[in-house]
């Protein structure tokens, strides 16, 4: 039975801690030292290399996306713009319209129709969604070629060059009669 490999530093209480950092908005630079300063659990090897070492370290687990690092981390990047934009989204719809005066502010109103737009096709697209249709030509049914005719024509073409170079004995004086043709 061969050897067991080496118990990675990369434990599952350290990718809770890595996510929190992400989700916090933290860059990966930032994600290294505040996890470098503050993680209880780190080894006394890694504290006496050092903070830029440890910095290195995490990047290179995200590079080579060691036990899919990368990937996770992508994830909670993306997951914290979804919260983001969903919080913005919130404010936005839950803006008053009218001043203290009872005015509405027409640019807001927009920006508010827009949103909520925004959402009724993404979150309500089955019943909200924009539709493309697609048709032919004036409206009619979209024409559909067969292949085959156009691999006809394209042999026909293809045999009078043939013929052509047979008859001439060179493919130089077809080249040349063809270019005259275009002239």
């Amino acid at each position: 039975m061969g050897e067991a490999g080496r118990i990675s530093d990369l434990t599952d209480e350290l990718i809770k801690k890595i996510k929190e950092c992400i989700l916090d908005g933290k860059n990966l630079k930032d994600t290294a030292k505040h996890i470098f300063n503050n993680y209880p659990n780190l080894r006394e090897e890694e504290k006496i290399k050092g903070e830029d070492n440890y910095i290195q370290k995490i990047y290179n687990w995200n590079s080579q996306n060691y036990l899919n690092i990368n990937d996770k981390i992508e994830g909670w990047q993306r997951d914290r713009r979804l919260i983001l934009a969903n919080i913005t989204s919130d404010k936005i719809q839950t803006l008053p319209i009218e001043d203290e005066e009872g005015k509405i502010d027409k640019e807001l109103l927009k920006i508010k129709q827009k949103e909520s737009e925004f959402i009724r096709e993404t979150l309500g697209k089955e019943y909200y969604s924009k539709r493309n249709e697609f048709t032919g030509k004036n409206g009619g049914a979209i024409e559909i070629k067969d292949i085959s005719i156009l691999d006809k024509e394209a042999e026909k073409t293809l045999n009078v060059y043939r013929n052509s170079i047979i008859e001439s004995g060179s493919t130089e004086s077809v080249i040349s009669s063809d270019i005259q043709r275009e002239d």
